[in-house]
């Protein structure tokens, strides 16, 4: 399917591009600094700011297209890295492996079955 905007300049619609093997309902990133530590001086208040590199959080979920393609998100282990399709070099995170943390196959009487699967990255582990 393919969207128009019209009088909306700059703006970017929903997920760009499906995950292999999913059909993505959802797709999730969250970067944060790996080291975020406020120093404290004497008396306790602040004096400076400690901040480490950005790590990811990524968090997919759709319905499962493709459950035997090794690089399919299905079959994906947790001890290598997956590359997404989509975009997630935001907020100063580089381009890089994510490593699964966790994943929920949810089976229904009624429907495909569903994925959610949620990854991190740390700055430096490609």
């Amino acid at each position: 399917m393919a969207v128009q905007l019209v009088s909306f300049t700059n703006g970017v619609w929903g997920i760009a591009s499906e995950e292999l093997g999913i059909n993505c309902s959802k797709f999730s990133v969250t970067v944060s600094p790996e080291i975020n530590e406020w120093i404290p001086g004497i008396n306790g208040q602040a004096r400076g700011k400690v901040v480490g590199d950005p790590q990811g959080e990524l968090d997919i979920e759709g319905e499962t297209l493709d459950i035997t393609t090794a690089s399919s998100l299905f079959v994906h282990n947790f001890y290598t890295a997956f590359v997404p399709v989509n975009s997630t070099t935001y907020f100063g995170r580089s381009a890089g492996g994510f490593y699964r943390d966790t994943a929920t196959v949810d089976n229904e009487r009624n429907g495909l079955k569903k994925v959610t699967a949620k990854y991190s990255s740390r700055f430096g582990v490609a």
